[in-house]
Parts: C-alpha cells; sequence; structure tokens
C-alpha cells in the first residue's frame, strides 16, 4: 500500500479484514495501516500540489482502529491536509473502552469534537443519547400545564421551560435498518 497513490492518483484503499474472520490480527492490520495513511497524509504539502486533491478515511466499527493518541492529533490537523474523517460506531461507550485507563471519556471527547459533523441513528445506549441532546444543545420552550379546581373549570398556562432541544428518549426512537442481508 502507498497511501500517497490517494491524492496523487486519486486512487482508493480498501482494507476489509474482518474482524470476526481475521480476529486481532485484522485488527492490529488495519489499526498499522490507518496510521501509515495518517502519517503519508501529515506529510503532504498541498500548497506544493498543482492540484490538490481531498481524500478520506472511512472506518466503519472504527473503534476497533482507533489509537487514543495519533487519532486525536491526526484531527486537528486533517482539514489542513485535506483529509475528511469518518468513524462509525454503535455507542460512545465503545470509544471509552478503548481510550485507555487514563481519563477514558476525556479522551474520546477530545477526539470526537474535532470530528465536526455528528450524524445520529436509532441507539440504545443512554449515555449515547444524553451526549448526542447535550451536542444539539439546550433552549427555552413553552409547555403547556393543566390544571382543574373545583370552582374552576380546566385552566390551561404556557410558560417558559428550558430544556433538551431533542431529548435523549427521542435517539431510541430513530428508524433502524432494513432486514439483515445475507451474502
Amino acid at each position: 500500500m502507498v497511501p500517497e497513490r490517494t491524492f496523487l492518483e486519486n486512487k482508493i484503499i480498501v482494507l476489509a479484514f474482518d474482524v470476526k474472520t481475521y480476529g486481532l490480527a485484522g485488527i492490529i492490520g488495519q489499526a498499522a495501516m490507518k496510521y501509515i495513511f495518517q502519517r503519508s497524509l501529515e506529510r503532504r504539502n498541498v500548497l506544493e500540489e498543482k492540484d490538490p486533491k481531498c481524500v478520506f478515511l472511512f472506518a466503519d466499527e472504527s473503534q476497533f482502529f482507533i489509537n487514543p493518541q495519533s487519532d486525536s492529533l491526526f484531527q486537528t490537523t486533517a482539514r489542513s491536509s485535506l483529509v475528511s474523517t469518518v468513524y462509525i460506531t454503535q455507542s460512545l461507550n465503545n470509544y471509552y473502552m478503548v481510550m485507555g485507563s487514563d481519563s477514558p471519556e476525556a479522551r474520546a471527547k477530545a477526539l470526537l469534537s474535532n470530528l465536526n459533523t455528528k450524524i445520529f441513528h436509532n441507539t440504545s445506549c443512554p449515555d449515547t443519547s444524553k451526549w448526542a441532546a447535550e451536542l444539539i444543545g439546550k433552549d427555552y420552550t413553552m409547555r403547556k400545564s393543566y390544571s382543574r379546581s373545583s370552582a374552576n373549570p380546566t385552566t390551561e398556562n404556557e410558560n417558559p421551560v428550558y430544556g433538551y432541544i431533542v431529548e435523549p428518549k427521542e435517539f431510541s426512537n430513530l428508524k433502524t435498518g432494513g432486514e439483515p442481508t445475507i451474502l
């Protein structure tokens, strides 16, 4: 594999060492190639290229291939090397699990903060749902309340309430994929 071919010759490199088939050897091989790819792109000088091309790094089940130190550092400068990174995982906790014993949450959030666009799908993980809701933010919304007394009929009031723009529970209600395909 020659990573420079991606931006010099418009080539795509695909690594498909299925973790279920290749196990730890597949993980180590793909993580090593990802690291080599990242280092190559960090050496790249887009200002010297005649027609600089954007490249991408795409990793499904990315928690298997994350390096707690080098990935965060790479993401801080990836944009200046014209690299777009797409990491897919099932939950935030998958990243916490692989970040080591020294501040795993802080390390995971440091990496994720440099992956600017986030797309959320259905999740049953409360930590991921809360994190997503926090990212989207909070704001004031008008909430109706009703009261009734023996002397008065039902009265309706609207009051401003500060809360999530998208409640964490909503992430468990998002659509899921279709039927699994058997190859």
